[in-house]
């Protein structure tokens, strides 16, 4: 009840400190804690990962799905798309994980260990720098929306794999970024 109130609330007005995003969100916690209870990652067969991908990708093009909101196109189809993508990463991410010594797989694992610096760096290009809103404006009409959503999406992640790369090496950001590694390890040293 309390993640069909969220989803309607999202349509309709939008609360404080996101509300209406943290009641439909159970709606994904439940699916994850059912996934576990059930272990159904190990009960199913690959067949049923056309039909997940199947509806991710009716979710992907039906339109935007902003949980931080909620708003939808339509919410149940994008929540059923969310959790079918989940099931489907979270595959991949199994299968992956079985070739550790691989390069691309261990940059996606030092993607994974920087996340918080990703989000951080990808939210100050967002809402300070602006760079991509301006690239994206000056190439459409030049190279058309398939290339230029390419080279914006390039230059995302440029922007955060140099973010990345760089705060392990800035003594003073580093302790904030990573406390655990730097912080505390300074202050045993005293």
């Amino acid at each position: 009840m309390f993640a069909i109130l969220g989803g309607w609330l999202g349509q309709v007005a939008y609360l404080p400190w996101a509300v209406n995003a943290a009641l439909l969100a159970q709606l994904f916690l439940y699916a994850g804690y059912l996934v576990k209870q059930t272990a159904l990652l190990r009960r199913i067969s690959s067949a049923w990962y056309l039909l997940f991908t199947f509806m991710w990708l009716v979710s992907a093009f039906q339109g935007y799905f902003a949980l931080t909101v909620p708003t939808s196109p339509n919410l149940l189809i994008s929540v059923m798309g969310g959790v079918a993508g989940s099931l489907c990463i979270i595959r991949v991410s199994d299968w992956l994980s079985h070739y550790p010594d691989v390069r691309p797989i261990k940059w996606l694992k030092r993607y994974g260990q920087l996340s918080l610096v990703i989000l951080c760096f990808h939210l100050i290009d967002l809402n300070v720098i602006g760079i991509e809103g301006w690239l994206t404006n000056h190439l459409i009409a030049h190279m058309g929306p398939l290339v230029t959503t390419i080279i914006a999406i390039s230059y995302r992640i440029g922007f955060v794999t140099v973010a990345m790369l760089a705060i392990p090496h800035l003594p003073g950001i580093r302790a904030c970024f990573l406390p655990r590694q730097y912080l505390f390890r300074r202050l045993k040293r005293r």
